[in-house]
């Protein structure tokens, strides 16, 4: 009786190798993958490499695939991986065509496909985790944040959210616009251009935030990260299970395609020759599952549906029935080996998670704040420092600050011209008399003065000895004043001086005109003070700041509010007539720096009183409110009002922790772990995370636990 070909000899197929590319909106990296003995295996990859533009992008993936081992030389066919940013239902962005067409030209590389990150992890995981898998799938991107729903391994939907720098609120924004009425306590992050520790900070700040108060999480969600290295790996895998098929290479550990959630795949793997938005070049791109893709231009959309399963296992002829009885001999055996060899493999399994799996376990610790208002004295005399009276030690310095300033002019100034004229004097005496120019000529209250030094000759009598002449000489006069007030009519009598008219007097001649007044916008000495002391404020207040910016690496500087003028100039003086006017001025700011070293133990002492039993101080992050009180000279104490805060941090013993867990299922773990005072909130992962579902149980050796605390 002839024995069915149960076993056969593998034939021998010569390794195809290829490219996988992985591009984002800013980073590109590339691997050298191949198919051999019914295995994918990535043989090397590249370190990431950042782009602006097309031009950097091309040169960016070529330093990728330069990179790479020598097996890659003769390898020009290439598998994209794109982010979600670069596709559409329909298909790859118009937008991002010409780029696409541009890297296979210029690299001289056959597309044989691409596939979209999120979808490509998705398969991944409801194929290796659970089919009924449903979780938050958090990409985030140089500039954006996908976040993909996923229910009972289903897509549900995607939100796109632009990055504010804040994880916490860009989730708030995509989650207004989910709807569901329960959303799945898991998150987890993956980026193709942030590190490990970049993710896990993020990590960090969406753990502080009380999810399920704001939205319908039946508890806090769990959330893991995905590390970058593994993204381009399982993209490999996924990928390359198409490409594979499509060039009949049959591959081992396949999982069961009935048990694979429906997800639409972007992967595209060569069958038959399309033209991608008529750019003139053919690419050979159809998808692995059905799929319709709109070439764009006048082209016609192409369907094509690669066989399922089924159809594969229904064109296989039926047995012979002498193979069916053979079979059926063997039937219970081979079942009984399938048992056995599942039996055995979760033994296996259960002696590999003890020996090979670790934990990480991230406390986030309960931690106090602790503060107390003190008055400190700075001095700069001081040699020492005394903890008992508050006194610190300092050192005097100084800084010069130099600022101008603009005001408008307030005050107000008359102006004008003042009235002239032509006079007569008149001298009754019998003497000749001089009068010097400035002699005062008076009309009732109206002042004005003889413009140049003038002699009247005396009075004289003629043949008649009873009529006497009396001595005249022109003369001419300016106001005192200047306005329209001085201004006289002819003939007007004017007495001269304090002369009485019996002696000397005076008359016009002509009109005495001229006389104008106006009142004019000038600077005033409120002004100039008022200006020169908002000055003095703002240089005041920018060398306490220049001050504070200094204080750092252990050192503090606090202004003594004290300064001196070195310089002080304004561009127009009192009276000048302008709308607005400024000063340069120029100031030395008075200081005085301290030590943190100083300052540590006398804040220790302070604190102790107030730090919560099984607590200790955290010296390294002391805060300092102060404001100066007093100071008389840049040499003499100065008087702080100051608010002192820290954070305590509970003591743990993270050995005694370890120990109380090893061997601990990761839920005793945790609530063992959350009733210590100084644990605020705890999450465990243990990796690798595929032997997580043969035993829950945490390592028993307690150096396979990692414990990382976070405040």
């Amino acid at each position: 009786m002839q024995l069915p070909q149960l076993f056969k000899k593998p034939i021998e197929v010569k390794p195809i190798h290829f490219f996988a590319i992985h591009l984002s909106d800013s980073v590109a990296q590339s691997a050298l993958w191949k198919v051999d003995r019914g295995m994918i295996e990535v043989i090397s990859w590249s370190s990431q490499k950042s782009w602006q533009d097309d031009e950097t992008c091309i040169a960016a993936i070529d330093q990728t695939l330069q990179e790479l081992s020598k097996e890659s030389e003769n390898v020009d066919e290439a598998l994209f991986a794109l982010s979600p940013e670069w596709v559409t239902p329909e298909g790859i962005l118009p937008a991002k065509k010409p780029l696409f067409l541009k890297i296979t030209k210029e690299l001289s590389l056959e597309a044989i496909g691409f596939v979209v990150t999120t979808e490509a992890l998705l398969q991944h995981f409801t194929q290796t985790l659970s089919p009924q898998l449903s979780l938050f799938l958090i990409e985030v991107a140089s500039s954006q944040l996908f976040i993909t729903q996923v229910k009972q391994g289903n897509l549900q939907q995607t939100e796109k959210v632009g990055r504010s720098g804040s994880t916490v609120s860009d989730l708030v924004e995509a989650f207004a616009h989910i709807k569901d009425k329960v959303f799945p306590s898991k998150f987890l992050l993956y980026s193709s251009v942030l590190s490990e520790p970049e993710l896990e900070e993020i990590r960090q700040s969406l753990f502080g935030h009380d999810w399920p108060s704001e939205y319908p999480f039946l508890h806090p969600p769990v959330i893991d990260i995905f590390a970058p290295d593994h993204v381009l790996e399982i993209i490999i895998q996924t990928g390359g299970r198409a490409v594979a098929e499509s060039k009949g290479i049959e591959l081992i550990n396949l999982p069961d395609i009935k048990t694979t959630p429906q997800i639409e795949s972007s992967v595209l793997v060569p069958q038959e020759t399309a033209v991608l938005d008529g750019m003139g070049e053919e690419a050979n791109l159809i998808p692995v599952e059905k799929q319709e893709i709109e070439l764009g231009g006048d082209d016609e959309a192409v369907v094509i549906e690669t066989p399922r399963l089924q159809d594969k296992e229904a064109a296989v002829s039926l047995p012979s029935p002498s193979r069916q009885l053979h079979i059926k001999h063997i039937l219970p055996f081979f079942i009984f080996g399938i048992v056995g060899g599942l039996v055995l493999l979760w033994g296996i399994g259960n002696v590999a998670a003890q020996q090979i799996k670790q934990a990480v376990v991230t406390i986030e610790l309960n931690t106090k704040s602790v503060n107390k208002n003190v008055m400190l004295i700075l001095d700069p005399r001081a040699i020492e420092n005394d903890p008992s009276k508050l006194l610190l030690k300092a050192a005097a310095i100084t800084k010069d600050v130099q600022g101008t300033k603009t005001a408008q002019a307030t005050g107000s100034k008359i102006i004008g011209d003042k009235s002239k004229g032509s006079i007569t004097l008149y001298n009754r005496t019998n003497s000749p008399k001089k009068f010097a120019a400035g002699t005062v000529i008076n009309s009732d209250k109206l002042k004005f003065t003889l413009d140049i030094e003038t002699t009247i000759a005396s009075a004289s009598s003629g043949a008649d000895p009873t009529i006497i002449n009396v001595g005249t000489t022109p003369g001419a006069v300016t106001a005192a004043a200047i306005g329209a007030e001085s201004n006289l009519a002819k003939e007007i009598d004017l007495t001269i001086d304090t002369f009485s008219k019996d002696s000397y007097f005076a008359r016009t001649v002509t009109a005495l005109t001229g006389g104008t007044s106006r009142e004019i916008l000038a600077v005033s000495v409120e002004d100039q003070a008022k200006l020169k002391n908002s000055l003095l404020q703002e240089l005041t207040a920018q060398a306490a700041a220049e001050f504070k910016a200094e204080s750092s690496d252990g050192k503090y500087i606090s202004p003594t509010n004290q300064v001196k003028i070195l310089k002080s100039t304004f561009n127009a003086d009192v009276g000048k007539e302008i709308d607005s006017f400024s000063l340069t001025l120029q100031i030395q700011a008075n200081g005085l720096l301290y030590l943190s070293s100083d300052l540590k133990p006398l804040v220790t002492l302070l604190l102790s009183g107030d730090i919560p039993s099984g607590y200790q101080l955290k010296t390294e992050d002391i805060q300092l409110l102060s404001d100066p009180i007093s100071s008389s000279t840049a040499s003499a104490q100065l008087s702080l009002q100051t608010n002192i805060s820290s954070i305590a941090l509970p003591v743990l013993d993270l050995d005694q922790i370890k120990q109380s867990i090893a061997g601990k299922s990761q839920a005793e773990a945790e609530q063992l772990l959350k009733q210590n005072a100084g644990v605020k909130t705890v999450q465990i992962r243990q990796e690798p995370l595929i032997l997580h579902f043969f035993s829950h149980a945490l390592p028993k050796k307690i150096e396979r636990i990692n414990i990382n605390l976070s405040q």
